[in-house]
């Protein structure tokens, strides 16, 4: 027998560093971000999602829910039409539009981390927690060092490529 744990009323600190308050379990939800769209679906979360980005695009049930704009520039009338419980957004989220939102009593949440591993983990044990699938999320993590542990004892005696690396900058950069 499962017993679930409810973590309501939560504080949460965002890639901002602002903290956010979830007194109960969010149950309409807009993500601004593909990698918070695709985790909210693989924490059975999927049916929750009211709002997305023009790039949430996985998994393809995600294209059925209407989108609200572009990651850097959404329609906040839109957002707001969807009255939803909570926006997440990626970390490189216009605070200007943050701060438009919750003038408007939208809560919004910035998740992103580092861009590593850890980061990944951090994340989706952030988004675990506020949307109440604490121990989906953990074995998803768990997966996840699984599969890394399996692909590095794979390649660890592999000759490392050479890489060559360009980047260009100015009108056809």
């Amino acid at each position: 027998r499962r017993v679930l744990f409810r973590s309501y009323p939560l504080k949460v600190v965002d890639s901002y560093n602002r903290t956010v308050f979830f007194e109960k379990e969010p149950k309409r939800i807009i993500t601004i971000a593909p990698n918070i769209t695709e985790g909210i679906y693989a924490l059975g979360k999927g049916n929750s999602v009211v709002g997305r980005s023009d790039y949430d695009d996985y998994p393809a049930q995600a294209l059925k829910v209407p989108s609200v704009g572009a990651l850097i520039q959404p329609s906040v009338e839109k957002i707001v039409e969807l009255k939803p419980d909570v926006v997440f957004v990626s970390a490189l989220f216009d605070k200007d539009i943050i701060k438009k939102l919750e003038d408007l009593n939208v809560k919004v949440i910035a998740l992103g981390g580092e861009e590593n591993f850890n980061g990944v983990y951090d994340t989706m044990s952030k988004l675990g927690q506020i949307v109440n699938a604490s121990g989906k999320a953990q074995a998803i993590i768990s997966d996840m060092k699984k599969k890394v542990v399996e692909i590095t004892d794979k390649v660890k005696d592999a000759k490392k490529p050479t890489v060559y690396y360009v980047q260009d900058f100015g009108k056809n950069g």
